[in-house]
């Protein structure tokens, strides 16, 4: 068991309350995490046919998964485009140092 300090975290999902133990770093994330996991399951709920907390759940985790994906697939396409814009900017400051170096040595 970790010798992190422990914190006791109440988190109400789909009006159920629920009880985690986590780190005192982590309480707040925990906190947050419930409140959009909560808003994601109410909307579901409110726009599904079901009412079974079950398939709730699941179709929730579904479209959460799906959420994650598409911010995993844009993080590496702008991590890409930084990579070729750093590269862009490396190359200019290369030259303009040559540039620089061959005007001195004239």
């Amino acid at each position: 068991m970790s010798d992190a300090p422990q914190s006791t975290v109440e988190v109400t999902l789909l009006g159920k309350r629920y009880t985690f133990r986590c780190s005192k770093k982590e309480a707040s994330g925990v906190e947050r995490a419930a409140r959009y996991l909560d808003q994601a399951l109410s909307g579901v709920r409110e726009h599904s046919q079901t009412k079974d907390d079950g398939k709730v759940a699941i179709m929730t985790a579904l479209n959460i998964t799906h959420e994650l994906q598409q911010q995993i697939e844009e993080k590496k396409k702008l991590e890409k485009e930084v990579a070729a814009l750093t590269q862009r900017i490396e190359n200019a400051l290369s030259q303009s140092r040559s540039t620089n170096d061959d005007e001195h040595q004239q």
